[in-house]
């Protein structure tokens, strides 16, 4: 069987950021909305990403195989432990209530409201399954060992089994008498080879890598414990900015390796990036916009940078062939 490799020979963690600022952002926004209009389209957008981002079909297999696994779930919840809202008073349907313990309630009646709900709550998965899913088909594994390496230093190498993932995935796509253990070794061989690639770092890097981590992190605990996050922004925000904080700072320090060029894709997504979170932060309630009557009103903002993504990366990114048999 022939296979075909495009592999560029320079690595530089600058695509890994750009995708994970973007992708980090989206999380965001699916886990703090409520919105399930904008779940749907933002899940819509993510999945044709994935599909122009080109040949990953281990990626595309692994997002199906979760996403079969989400759905299922969430209908089994919804039939043996119904949402318990109730401001729709019809009720589509009924089971005796059980409690086998503190907290977990089983049975009970689904209302309309409460299918919405679940159906949110689904929706919300799907979409960060997906996001997971893009990040993983649309970042070089050299990339990502690249920017790992930057952001823990020494400790990259707990990263690096996530970067290699993607190839082996990939692979046992292809070759389909892979057996699991088989996606494991070739996970962990990748993963040994990325590692190989860095130089040595200074010792005093660590403790100084730590020490921002550390600090930049406790402002999201402390807001969340304290219950007062910072003037006019949200928890889910709050912690994204600090985490932003941390990555650029940590990013500085010195690997005795080089950053690189930035190409044009990985700017046009970092620049979607830094616009969405500015709007999704400022929050522009003025252009949402409700499609029928009763229904909730779409943050039009929100929704131009979730449709943006795929339109991006059809005009901008050219696509590759990275599997191999």
């Amino acid at each position: 069987m022939t296979a075909t490799r495009v592999h560029s020979t320079s690595t530089t963690p600058i695509p890994a950021w750009a995708w994970g600022a973007e992708m980090l952002v989206l999380a965001t926004i699916a886990v703090s909305t409520t919105n399930l209009l904008l779940l749907a389209a933002m899940w819509v957008c993510l999945v044709v990403t994935l599909a122009i981002l080109g040949s990953h079909p281990g990626v595309l297999s692994m997002t199906r195989w979760l996403s079969g696994i989400v759905v299922v779930w969430w209908i089994i919840m919804a039939i043996i432990s119904p949402s318990s809202d109730s401001t729709l008073g019809s009720v589509m349907w009924r089971l005796p209530t059980w409690s086998p313990g503190p907290g977990v309630n089983l049975g009970g009646a689904m209302t309309g409201s409460g299918l919405l709900l679940t159906i949110t709550s689904m929706m919300r998965a799907l979409a960060l399954v997906a996001i997971a899913g893009v990040g993983m088909a649309a970042v070089r594994p050299a990339d990502a060992s690249a920017a790992g390496r930057r952001l823990l230093g020494s400790w990259s190498p707990a990263l690096e089994p996530f970067a290699a993932l993607p190839p082996a995935l990939d692979r046992r796509a292809v070759v389909a008498a892979m057996r699991p253990a088989d996606i494991v070794s070739t996970t962990h061989d990748g993963a040994s080879g990325l590692a190989r690639r860095h130089r040595p770092l200074a010792a005093w890097t660590a403790p100084v890598r730590a020490l921002i981590l550390i600090i930049c992190m406790t402002f999201p605990v402390v807001a969340l414990v304290s219950k007062h996050p910072l003037p006019g922004i949200d928890q889910p925000t709050t912690a994204l900015l600090a985490l932003i904080v941390a990555v650029v700072l940590t990013a500085l320090l010195p690997t005795g390796e080089p950053v690189g060029p930035i190409s044009g894709p990985s700017l046009i997504v970092a620049v979607l990036a830094a616009i969405t979170l500015t709007l999704w932060t400022i929050g522009v309630d003025g252009s949402a916009v409700a499609p029928h009557p009763g229904w909730p009103p779409i943050p039009i903002a929100s929704l131009i940078c979730a449709v943006a993504l795929p339109l991006v990366v059809a005009v901008a990114t050219p696509r590759r062939q990275e599997v191999s048999a």
